[in-house]
């Protein structure tokens, strides 16, 4: 982000950066998370990542394991959901500016939301 202070006007610029490779940054925790589905069947994680501060975009998702709500991408990256599916604005600006214009997408993140509490239900009932 880049601020610039001209006649009393503020002027605030973002971009897009690169992210640290998979071998420096493994797994990182996304809240505000939602999972995009392309009309050819990829999956995306859109959310905002806790510990860097910052919108991120995923490669295509190849995993996810509710027991553990953690889901792995085709770079080999960790994602660690925290809380309910939700909208970051931070996290939408990176998609858009990312996904061609042309994309058609779906949001599927009910689906893993779905999973993820079914699983809860599941453990719940077994200790009880």
């Amino acid at each position: 982000m880049t601020v610039k202070i001209s006649d009393g006007k503020v002027e605030i610029t973002a971009g897009i950066w690169g992210v640290p490779s998979v071998s420096q940054q493994p797994s990182l925790q996304l809240i505000r998370w939602s999972v995009r589905q392309t009309e050819r069947g990829s999956r995306y994680l859109v959310g905002y990542n806790i510990s860097d501060h910052e919108g991120r975009v995923s490669t295509a998702i190849q995993n996810f394991d509710a027991s553990t709500a953690r889901v792995t991408t085709r770079s080999g990256r960790i994602y660690q959901l925290v809380g309910p599916p939700g909208r970051d604005p931070d996290a939408e600006w990176v998609w858009q500016n990312m996904a061609s214009p042309d994309l058609k997408w779906t949001d599927v993140s009910d689906e893993l939301e779905v999973a993820l509490q079914e699983h809860l239900r599941s453990n719940k009932a077994d200790t009880e």
